[in-house]
């Protein structure tokens, strides 16, 4: 993370990015699995991933217009999430990046409850 600044991500240049999820084959190298993944792109390559299972901040593979994340992308952090699948947060990535951490964690925790 060396070449990551944290002054270098700036609100105000954030994007929704449509990006391909991909597996690749072990044996082989070739795409195995590829499925588009919505992100928030933070600048610099930077992502960020929220599904019900996890929160993913991503170094993406690629170059503009043909980013992707996945097995051969850096993962920088990883939240479980644990949410049933299909899980839906009622907020978009954009909302939930944008939230303090505290306020997160209640969401969260508001959120497992209303699950349970």
């Amino acid at each position: 993370m060396k070449d990551i600044e944290y002054k270098s991500i700036n609100k105000k240049h954030w994007e929704s990015l449509i990006v391909d999820y991909v597996v690749y084959d072990p044996n082989t190298g070739a795409v195995d699995y590829r499925e588009p993944s919505e992100v928030l792109h933070l600048g610099s390559g930077i992502a960020l991933e929220v599904n019900e299972a996890y929160l993913t901040l991503y170094k993406m593979r690629g170059k503009e217009g043909e980013w992707e994340i996945g097995e051969k992308c850096e993962v920088l952090y990883d939240l479980p999430l644990e949410f049933p699948v299909g899980f839906n947060f009622g907020l978009t990535t954009e909302e939930i990046a944008k939230m303090a951490v505290l306020d997160f964690m209640l969401f969260l925790a508001q959120k497992k409850e209303e699950t349970l």
